[in-house]
């Protein structure tokens, strides 16, 4: 019996032996990745549309609180990820970056004095065209990382 644990352990090759793994539901990493990409998609997509209606009004005494601890919590929730494997942590590498750009433009903006409106506009519709670009290429991905494991990707018209 001692020596069929042996070969077990020698032959092993799923996910890292650990507390934390032991622990979980099976799938609740995989729930849980989906999830918080989603929370920081969303984070980031309000975030840019807050600081779009500033940048168009034009004023920079406005509050971008609300602005910085979207992008913020974006960060904060997209960070904490498990790793899942490549393909998965490489997009949420991406995202991290998208939001920390946009963390970093606001910050900017906010320390710039006096404003510069047109650079500003620029960066973010470079921002705008690099999360377009991601999101398309992250949907397509997408159904197939799920129905590998083992979840059915549905559509509204589906129910």
């Amino acid at each position: 019996m001692f020596a069929s644990f042996v070969a077990a352990f020698r032959n092993y090759n799923g996910p890292r032996l650990s507390i934390s793994n032991l622990m979980q539901q099976p799938g609740s990493t995989i729930k849980t990745y989906f999830d918080r990409m989603q929370d920081g998609d969303r984070a980031l997509s309000e975030s840019l549309r807050l600081f779009s209606g500033l940048l168009e009004r034009r004023n920079g005494a406005a509050d971008i609180k609300p602005t910085t601890e979207k992008v913020e919590q974006g960060l904060s929730g997209v960070r904490s990820l498990p790793q899942i494997d490549a393909r998965a942590d490489s997009y949420r590498d991406r995202l991290i970056e998208l939001l920390a750009e946009q963390k970093r433009i606001v910050d900017e903006f906010a320390n710039a004095n006096p404003k510069n409106w047109k650079t500003t506009e620029a960066e973010e519709e470079s921002l705008r065209a690099a999360l377009n670009k991601f999101q398309s290429e992250y949907n397509e991905w997408l159904p197939g990382f799920l129905n590998e494991h083992g979840y059915e990707v549905r559509t509204e018209k589906d129910h």
